[in-house]
């Protein structure tokens, strides 16, 4: 207020100073001189170092007067100078000074609580340990009857398992290594095995890890492991194979990365013989029911694979019940309509209505719509399925099944062709559509199914493409067409059963056609004479 109105406090007057606008008005107003006093308060607070800048402003102006826009002057013109550059520096220097020790002290208090925190989230993890462990793993113990595994690793070992059936995530193996160091547990080599896949997406560190198992214990199945997963990625199947070959059984986690690789490759043979090994894995057990009944389907061992169904029914969990029925319908209702009286078309015998039909779930949604096409005839509405599904492969299908319901085999063909070709159709629609479009095909086209079957990436589709071609060919009384397909099919091992024993037909009748008997080329000897 007496700057406000006297433009001077008492001890301005005393020696003569007065504030003034620096600007051209006439006096500072009350609103500029409550806040040049108020953050003159706060410069008594910082101890009086803001003063300091009246040896460094040329006007020798503080940050009061910087912020109210005002200039303390001397009314009896004994006025100072700017400050000169010993002052400027000497101010700056005690400036510097105070930052540093500011800087040092924040850094200090900083560091301090930074460790205040992590030994508290030490403690608290060592008197609170489940609080970092994975509730899947918990869940098998606590059904199993037991509060904690029997020996330092197996949590994390059971994790492991887990994560490679797909049944747990990256968060319940950085859980589980939580775990351990919350329990002061002695860094293993399955240790930087699980820290390899925690840092699956930084390569460079992931790959470091697996190093560092092999260089921890050589001999190891962890060791083994790791090149597995090294070898996985250069996509040296060969060398997966040996050092999954060569491995100790028991781990768990070897051996589903062993089903799923000789599955990948239509194995499976090898994938049972994995499989096997995995019996006293009770955790593994959903897994090794589902592909169980896949592998004994696709190596063709029908009443194994049923047996082995019902088995998995009651014991999966309802939804991956109804989806491994699904799959295995899908593929028997291939055989006929007499299918749906199977126990894996149980369920699907039931839908009646297109909006039952869930296409995201593609082996349920085929097997749907054969049990539809079954109950009505072969007579569907094609056109209302391809309009109401988003899927442009379905689309695809769908038009191709119109087509051919107009006696439009070229284009049916056609259309059925893009399903075949596309990577991103379901698998077994891929099979279907080549079922379908093969019954109708002519050799030509045969012929043009069989290139697109020699580029199909995935094992299991060039298997059941190649056996369905082999069956084509046969019912088409192409015999140089069927032993080409089988000549491939029995290269890999994957000729199915009955194919083979009509094979083992084909090649007699070949025989025979080739071997005449003496009296026929002497007649025709003496017919020439």
């Amino acid at each position: 207020l007496l700057h406000f109105f006297l433009g001077a406090t008492l001890g301005k007057l005393l020696f003569d100073l007065r504030i003034r606008p620096i600007f051209h008005e006439d006096r500072v107003t009350l609103s500029s001189c409550f806040a040049r006093a108020a953050i003159w308060l706060f410069e008594c607070v910082l101890l009086g170092l803001p003063f300091l800048a009246v040896f460094s402003n040329a006007k020798r102006r503080t940050l009061h007067d910087r912020i109210s826009d005002s200039v303390v002057v001397s009314i009896a013109g004994t006025g100072v100078k700017a400050p000169g550059l010993f002052e400027r520096g000497m101010v700056r220097g005690v400036f510097a000074s105070c930052l540093l020790i500011l800087l040092m002290i924040g850094g200090f208090q900083i560091h301090g609580i930074l460790t205040r925190l992590k030994a508290e989230k030490g403690l608290t993890s060592f008197i609170d340990k489940d609080s970092a462990q994975c509730p899947v793993v918990g869940e098998y113990l606590q059904h199993e009857g037991r509060e904690r595994a029997p020996s330092e690793h197996d949590r994390l070992q059971l994790a492991m398992s887990l994560y490679a059936a797909g049944l747990a995530d990256r968060n319940c193996l950085e859980a589980e290594i939580e775990f351990e160091v919350a329990n002061q547990i002695a860094v293993g080599p399955i240790t930087y095995l699980a820290q390899a896949f925690v840092n699956s997406d930084d390569a460079e560190v992931s790959n470091s890890y697996l190093d560092q198992v092999c260089e921890e214990a050589a001999a190891s199945t962890e060791c083994a492991m790791s090149r597995v997963v090294s070898s996985w990625s250069d996509e040296d199947w060969d060398s997966v194979e040996k050092i999954l070959g060569a491995a100790d059984k028991g781990s768990g986690y070897l051996e589903v990365w062993g089903v799923r690789h000789f599955m990948k490759a239509a194995r499976y043979d090898q994938a049972l013989l994995f499989l096997d090994a995995l019996v006293e894995h009770r955790e593994l057990a959903e897994f090794s029911m589902v592909q169980r009944v896949k592998a004994l389907y696709n190596r063709f061992s029908g009443p194994e694979a049923n047996a082995a169904l019902a088995q998995a029914i009651s014991a999966l969990p309802k939804e991956d019940g109804e989806n491994l029925s699904a799959w295995v319908c899908a593929q028997q209702l291939q055989g006929g309509c007499s299918a749906l009286t199977a126990l894996a078309c149980k369920d699907v015998a039931q839908i009646h209505e297109l909006n039952e039909i869930d296409f995201t779930r593609s082996s349920a949604a085929l097997s749907q719509i054969m049990a539809l096409e079954c109950s009505n005839g072969k007579a569907l509405d094609y056109l209302t399925f391809s309009e109401a599904v988003k899927d442009e492969d379905w689309q695809l299908f769908f038009r191709a099944n119109l087509k051919r319901q107009k006696d439009d085999n070229a284009a049916a063909f056609k259309l059925f062709a893009e399903v075949l070709r596309s990577a991103e159709a379901p698998d077994l629609l891929r099979v279907e559509a080549l079922r379908r479009s093969s019954e109708f095909a002519t050799r030509e086209q045969l012929a043009t199914m069989v290139d697109v079957w020699h580029e199909l990436e995935s094992k299991e589709i060039w298997v059941k493409a190649g056996n369905l071609l082999f069956t084509r060919y046969v019912q088409k009384n192409d015999r140089a067409g069927a032993l080409s397909v089988a000549q491939n099919l029995m290269g890999a091992e994957a000729l199915a059963p009955d194919g083979q024993a009509v094979l083992t037909r084909l090649a007699a009748q070949s025989e025979r056609a080739e071997r005449k008997p003496a009296s026929v080329h002497t007649k025709k000897q003496r017919g020439g004479e």
